[in-house]
C-alpha cells in the first residue's frame, strides 16, 4: 500500500517540476519507472531500518522475527549511507549531463 502511496505522489511531484534537472524542466517519468522507484524506495528503506531497529518485522504479517537485527553495526550503517549518497551527489550532474548531450 505504501509503494502505490509513494509512487502517486512521487509522480505528481515530480509533474510539478519540483525535482526538475534544470530551471523550469519537468521529469520525464512513466508509470512504469514511477511504481519501480517507489517499490525500490519503500522496501530499502524497510531494510536499512531492519538493520538497526529491534521493533521492526520486516516481514510481517508472516513472521514476527527480524533476522536482519545487527547484521551491521548502527557506524558501519551510517557510513554506508554518507558514502551511497556521495555517490549519488556525484552522479547526479555527470547522468544529467550525459542526457543532455544524448541524440534523440
Amino acid at each position: 500500500m505504501l509503494t502505490i502511496v509513494a509512487a502517486l505522489s512521487g509522480r505528481y511531484l515530480a509533474g510539478l517540476g519540483l525535482w526538475a534537472l534544470g530551471q523550469g524542466q519537468t521529469l520525464p517519468l512513466s508509470w512504469r519507472v514511477t511504481f519501480i522507484s517507489a517499490f525500490i524506495g519503500t522496501y530499502s528503506h524497510v531494510l536499512l531500518d531492519a538493520l538497526m531497529h529491534a521493533d521492526l518485522a520486516p516481514f510481517a504479517p508472516f513472521s514476527l522475527a527480524n533476522p536482519w537485527l545487527s547484521l551491521l553495526s548502527v557506524m558501519q550503517l551510517h557510513w554506508f549511507c554518507l558514502i551511497a549518497g556521495l555517490i549519488g551527489i556525484t552522479l547526479w550532474p555527470l547522468l544529467a549531463y550525459w542526457l543532455g548531450k544524448r541524440p534523440r
